[in-house]
């Protein structure tokens, strides 16, 4: 029986498939945007493999490789650990003593509470030294920039259109603020995007702890 294409293959229970081509089906199918996912990538927590044809640049996502990685990258217990490493057993080695998942989930809280911690103290000097911004006020700001910027636009569209067009200006300036109004709402779309991804990896270490805390 011929081996199956790594397109064809599925992760085991129903997972769903183990390799995608595009980071926007990996970001899909783990409930994030492809900016998201675009995020991971730049992180090092993707994990490309050849194509069945063995080409690189057209490599397969490794969806179960990817999970792993970004599992053990936010976990900070797992960062701290050592590398396993593959030991010959038999039958009269003595059996692993079962792990306590609670101690495991105190481990691991305490592990997190610690990373949080340190993270705090750094925002509380930068905010001492004068470093940081309150959040309200650098959306104030990017607002008030986005609407003098689409003003701006709107204006040039009229001061062109005569140029562009001198036997029908009206026309052309439907045209070309039609066009500016695209462009702006690809702008916002893709900011909306940006802050949203940028707000979930944000909150994503904090519910991970608490999951932990309430495990």
């Amino acid at each position: 029986m011929s081996k199956p294409k790594l397109r064809e293959r599925q992760l085991p229970d129903g997972g769903g498939a183990a390799y995608l081509e595009t980071l926007a089906a990996y970001g899909e199918v783990r409930g994030v945007s492809r900016a998201a996912a675009s995020k991971w990538n730049k992180a090092g927590q993707i994990v490309f493999v050849p194509d069945d044809e063995g080409r690189k640049k057209t490599g397969l996502i490794d969806v179960a490789a990817s999970d792993a990685k970004r599992n053990a990258d936010q976990n900070p217990v797992k960062r701290q650990a050592p590398s396993p490493t593959v030991t010959e057993t038999n039958d009269d080695a003595a059996p692993k003593k079962p792990s306590d998942p609670t101690l495991d989930a105190v481990t691991q809280a305490k592990a997190g509470s610690a990373v949080l911690d340190l993270k705090l103290k750094r925002l509380n000097y930068e905010e001492k030294v004068g470093n940081l911004v309150p959040k309200s006020e650098m959306e104030e700001r990017n607002a008030g920039r986005g609407h003098r910027m689409a003003e701006a636009l709107m204006r040039l569209a009229g001061d062109v259109a005569e140029d562009a067009n001198p036997d029908d200006p009206n026309r052309a300036r439907k045209v070309i603020s039609a066009a500016v109004r695209t462009l702006l709402e690809r702008f916002i779309e893709g900011e909306t995007e940006r802050l949203d991804a940028e707000a979930e990896l944000d909150t994503a270490p904090q519910t991970e702890m608490a999951e932990v805390v309430h495990a």
